[in-house]
């Protein structure tokens, strides 16, 4: 008997189901989709110009995920601030408390806690980074390997404000040793 049946028919009120895979840490490689990302950029009227950058900066997360682990990338030792052929971009999660302000930011979380790394406490990372540089973050990717659309909601109403500037934001979910772009769950 399907889920349907046994449980009856979902309500549309109710939340969507947390979608939630093996942590980053625990995977031992991931590779880009990267038609999906460059696909939601354009849906998301992102420059060409700025949609190369953002392929270049996802092209160094993977092989940085590939070639180190997830906590080494995401030190405490972290600057914040990373360059790579040329191109510039500030990571969070980081212990830095300000620094240099780059075009892209890339949120890279895993779980859904409040930790420094976790879901939650890199979004408050994230929407403290979006204020402190205001006007030169164009571009926001969040990475996560938990997709729970509750807690997105808990940014929903900083990130529709940035939005309204003009700085663009695009989703990933790492989910079986792949990253994938998703749309934003509001």
């Amino acid at each position: 008997m399907g889920v349907e049946k046994r449980l009856g028919p979902q309500r549309p009120t109710k939340a969507p189901k947390r979608l939630k895979d093996p942590k980053i840490e625990q995977m031992s490689w991931v590779c880009v989709d990267e038609r999906s990302f460059r696909n939601e950029l354009e849906e998301s009227n992102v420059t060409s110009d700025l949609i190369e950058a953002a392929m270049r900066v996802l092209r160094f997360v993977e092989v940085a995920m590939n070639e180190t682990s997830w906590q080494a990338l995401t030190s405490d030792n972290n600057d914040n601030y990373y360059s790579r052929r040329g191109e510039e971009f500030n990571l969070i999660p980081s212990s830095a408390t300000s620094g240099m302000c780059c075009k892209i930011v890339v949120g890279l979380a895993s779980g859904s806690g409040v930790s420094i790394r976790g879901f939650t406490g890199v979004m408050r990372q994230l929407r403290q980074h979006l204020i402190e540089c205001a006007g030169k973050t164009e571009l926001v990717i969040i990475l996560t390997d938990t997709w729970d659309p509750v807690r997105f909601r808990e940014s929903q109403a900083d990130l529709e404000a940035h939005l309204k500037k003009g700085v663009k934001i695009v989703a990933g979910l790492i989910s079986g040793n792949q990253i994938r772009a998703m749309p934003l769950p509001f």
